[in-house]
């Protein structure tokens, strides 16, 4: 018999997920997330991004970040089952939403 068949597969594939590797897809979301929130805020408010011990990135290295939080947020929604975790919709900003605001930001600094 086929797993894949089972009442909420994808989910329990997250269960498996998480314990194999340490974190599921929603965890790694709000990874990305709390990565891009202040690099986005930074090249809005025309600021350096405040990093590790105080030190601080400039806009070309903050750019660089939002360009790879994209392609990340991207390549996540591009799994195709991620309408089907449960978990996404209980998050307070939807990965669509994130990832719009990445597009826009890296737009802003292209012109």
């Amino acid at each position: 018999m086929d797993c894949r068949s089972m009442e909420k597969w994808y989910d329990q594939c997250q269960l498996v997920l998480k314990a194999s590797h340490g974190m599921d897809f929603l965890e790694y979301y709000s990874l990305i997330h709390a990565i891009a929130e202040p690099r986005i805020a930074a090249l809005q408010n025309g600021e350096d991004v405040e990093v590790l011990d105080g030190r601080r990135q400039g806009k070309a290295h903050t750019l660089y970040d939002v360009a790879r939080l994209r392609d990340a947020v991207t390549v996540l929604l591009d799994h195709g089952r991620h309408e089907e975790l449960d978990s996404f919709e209980q998050l307070p900003q939807h990965p669509t939403q994130l990832l719009d605001k990445l597009v826009n930001v890296l737009a802003n600094f292209s012109r």
